[in-house]
């Protein structure tokens, strides 16, 4: 014999209301970005923009690409020299093609500077970083049979933007360099 006894209701349970996110429309007018739950602010391509352009040999001297990273004031990036076991590094990475390749690693045109506050943090590890513009190049080589003013190198760079209280996630900024003549 199966014996059901009266029924239970369950009290309402009341959840205090959540402050709404803030939310903006994107250029393009489709996406909404909800910003962040942990407090910061996670748009960062309106931190950092890049523009790349690349070159022909010429005169005895290689092809050379350009990448030139503009950071919002208050906001830094560190360098692709940064020693391991401290702060991330920013890398610079070229898609695969038959037209053309990377002959040599990427040299920033202008010295990073040091971060003292950063280094005491870091026990001692010398911190480099980059604030306002900086440039890297590279030398690069075509093929033989390609017409550089109908080529495009993409790639990206890869990069923790970070102001003086706090680093963002590393993020992948792409870029497309047009050759210049």
């Amino acid at each position: 014999i199966l014996a059901i006894g009266p029924a239970w209701t369950l009290p309402a349970i009341s959840t205090p209301a959540q402050p709404a996110l803030p939310s903006t429309q994107s250029p393009d007018g489709g996406v909404i970005d909800f910003g962040s739950p942990l407090g910061f602010d996670q748009d960062t391509g309106s931190k950092i923009s890049l523009e790349a352009q690349f070159t022909d040999s010429a005169d005895g001297e290689p092809a050379r690409l350009f990448v030139t990273a503009t950071i919002k004031p208050g906001w830094h990036i560190y360098s692709i020299t940064q020693a391991s076991g401290g702060p991330i590094r920013t890398t610079i990475s070229v898609a695969p093609s038959d037209a053309y390749r990377v002959a040599g690693d990427f040299q920033a045109t202008t010295k990073p500077e040091r971060d003292k506050k950063a280094e005491e943090l870091c026990g001692g590890l010398i911190v480099e970083i980059h604030h306002g513009t900086v440039t890297w190049r590279a030398p690069s080589e075509l093929a033989a049979n390609v017409d550089p003013a109908s080529w495009t190198i993409s790639g990206k760079v890869t990069a923790q933007l970070c102001d003086a209280n706090s680093c963002l996630p590393t993020e992948d900024f792409p870029f497309e360099a047009k050759f210049v003549s």
